[in-house]
Parts: C-alpha cells; sequence; structure tokens
C-alpha cells in the first residue's frame, strides 16, 4: 500500500513538473501549483487513497460522470418516469441550486444508478428512503424484499433522511460492514442496530442465508463511519448522498467529490433524469413502452416498487410478492448462483420475450 502511494505521489509529480517549469509561469503562480500538489498528496495518504485517482478532484466535472446533454425542463402538466419513480415538475425544482433534494428525485437517481450498474458482472441494489422512515418507527417487520437475497449484491445502498439531514447507508455482505456517509460528519451507529434488527429480530435473514441468526454470527458485523468530503453549506446534503453513492457503485473515491462539485453535480443530476426519464400520463403504467391501459387493476413490484397493469404485467391474482419482469426477475436469472423459488409469481410466456 505504501509503495502504491508513493508511485501515485511520483506520478502526479511528473506530470506537474514540466508545468512548473515553463518560463512563463510567475513566481506565486508556482507556489500556488505546489501547495495544491501537496494538499492532494497529503489528502491522499491521510485516506489511503491513490494521489493520482484523487486528483479528478481538481476537476470541475470528474471524468467518472455521465455525458450529459441539454434537454427541455418539464412543464406544469408534465411527468417523467425514471425507473419506476414519477417525477413533476415541482420535484425536479428540486435540483435547482439553494433547495433542498426531496426523496422522490434521491430515489429515483440512485435507481437510475443502480440499473446502470447492474448491467456488468456486479450487482448492487437500492432500497427506497422510507424503509428507514419504517425503521424509525419501530417497524422492521416489513413486507418488503420477501424473494430478495441480499448475498446476492455486491452492496445494498439506503438513502436516510435523518431529521431532515440526509445520509446514505452502504452495506457490504461480504465483508459483513455497515458504513454511514454523512457530509456533517455525524455519529449514526443507531442505523447499524436498525439493520441488524431488520435482519435479525424479524428473521429477514437474507444476508448470508438461515444460519446467520446466532449472537456469534451478529457479533461479527462491523459499523465503519464512510468517508465523505465535508458539506460547507445547509442545502447540499441530498447531493453529497447521491455523489457519494455513484462514487461508490463506479468504484471511484468519494473524497473526490467535493462541495465545490454541488452545483455542476446538480445540473447533472437534472439532466440525466430528463435524459433516461419516459415522459408519460395518469394513465400510463411502467411498462412504458408496452403499457395497453388504461386499466383499473394494479399490481405493485415486491423488489423494486414499480406500479404495473394487471393486464400489461400478464398478472391474474394480487400477489403481495410479485416481482416483475421490467429488470427484476431478469436480474435474478442471470445471476447464476441464485435458484428461482418456485412459488415466483411471473408468466413464464411473458419472461420470455423479454429475456429474447
Amino acid at each position: 500500500m505504501e509503495r502504491l502511494h508513493a508511485d501515485g505521489v511520483e506520478e502526479v509529480a511528473a506530470q506537474l513538473l514540466p508545468l512548473l517549469r515553463k518560463k512563463d509561469m510567475t513566481l506565486s503562480r508556482r507556489r500556488d501549483v505546489v501547495m495544491i500538489l501537496s494538499s492532494l498528496c497529503y489528502k491522499a495518504l491521510l485516506n489511503y487513497e491513490c494521489p493520482v485517482i484523487l486528483a479528478e478532484t481538481l476537476k470541475i466535472c470528474p471524468s467518472h460522470l455521465s455525458r450529459t446533454v441539454e434537454l427541455p425542463s418539464l412543464n406544469t402538466d408534465e411527468r417523467i418516469n425514471v425507473v419506476g419513480e414519477t417525477l413533476d415538475k415541482e420535484d425536479m425544482s428540486t435540483l435547482e441550486e439553494g433547495q433542498w433534494l426531496n426523496d422522490k428525485v434521491v430515489n429515483a437517481f440512485l435507481a437510475l444508478l443502480k440499473v446502470e450498474k447492474n448491467r456488468g458482472d456486479t450487482h448492487v441494489i437500492v432500497l427506497p428512503s422510507y424503509v428507514a422512515v419504517l425503521w424509525q418507527a419501530g417497524n422492521y417487520d416489513s413486507w418488503l424484499f420477501l424473494k430478495i437475497s441480499f448475498c446476492m449484491f455486491s452492496c445494498i445502498l439506503l438513502p436516510i433522511c435523518d431529521n431532515g439531514h440526509w445520509i446514505l447507508m452502504v452495506v457490504s455482505p461480504s465483508e459483513r460492514i455497515v458504513r454511514v456517509y454523512d457530509s456533517l460528519h455525524g455519529d449514526h451507529q443507531k442505523y447499524f442496530s436498525h439493520w441488524l434488527f431488520y435482519n435479525f429480530e424479524t428473521k429477514h435473514c437474507k444476508t448470508v442465508g438461515p444460519s446467520c441468526v446466532s449472537e456469534e454470527k451478529l457479533e461479527n458485523w462491523q459499523f465503519v463511519r464512510g468517508c465523505s468530503s465535508k458539506q460547507e453549506d445547509g442545502n447540499n446534503c441530498g447531493t453529497f448522498v447521491l455523489m457519494n453513492a455513484e462514487a461508490i457503485i463506479k468504484n471511484i473515491p468519494t473524497l473526490v467529490m467535493r462541495q465545490a462539485h454541488c452545483e455542476t453535480y446538480r445540473k447533472y443530476v437534472t439532466k440525466r433524469l430528463l435524459m433516461e426519464g419516459k415522459r408519460r400520463n395518469e394513465e400510463t403504467c411502467d411498462f412504458v413502452d408496452s403499457c395497453s391501459g388504461p386499466h383499473k387493476k394494479w399490481i405493485q413490484c415486491d423488489c423494486c416498487g414499480k406500479w404495473l397493469h394487471m393486464k400489461c404485467a400478464q398478472v391474474k391474482k394480487v400477489d403481495p410478492s410479485y416481482m416483475c419482469v421490467l429488470l427484476c426477475l431478469i436480474q435474478v436469472i442471470q445471476i447464476e448462483t441464485i435458484k428461482l423459488p418456485n412459488c415466483m409469481t411471473v408468466n413464464r410466456n411473458l419472461l420470455d420475450t423479454f429475456l429474447n
């Protein structure tokens, strides 16, 4: 690890030395460059990060962010559907500078990041923010995620609004570690307890299988404070949750994203939601491209929360543990180590249509 850090410092220095040798650079400018280099290397070594990677923090738009294009904003009577979350003009307005991000925007963008990540070999799951609201009310016996085995995901992300302040909980099932990322660097160990209650006391033993209920297994879990850059204002906590989540999902150090990026990142999230969102009306279900509505009977996916017409989903009766074939069931099937339960409610003809 020390050799890696040393190599990183040398690489950064090698890139900056030609700049320092320029004859037209003033002494003051050279001093500024050296100070920036020193601060960057110190921060990298302090947080066990590679200086070359952490140098991305000096960019206005770090390279791990996806490309975006300008699109017209929503009209008052328009809505967009982003991975099952419906956003209107009022929701999108919370992304304007100086505003607090609302839960619909946070959930929608994290769901978008999840879908993009899960196209690869490793998979993540994002729990909606209202799961933490249930925990705070002492309700752990939720009907959500009855057929989801958390052990098949590399990490589990949960945005939490804690007394008006957004934080991010990230669970690594394989490491048995629960990390909480807070841009104000507070202590949120209580959510570690919430997680244990949710998995063990309610017998939702989906993390490592039924044998994990013992006290010995419970003690193997660890709580770690996630490393987040410091928030310097009173309204960008939600922005930091999204910045940290995207960095984690894309295997980038969270320290790359700082307060200086917040304004640009808000615009970035706005563009991405408008790019990926599908315009819809009140009668269209989340089978947006193939919805045959309007229909009166609806069903909700237990995994992603999408609302579908029962006719569009080809489901004849309401099932509280229904799993849709839009992404959820396909995702489970594509993970070879997971066997589908025999009781799973799904129309096989419809599934074959999506898989072929």
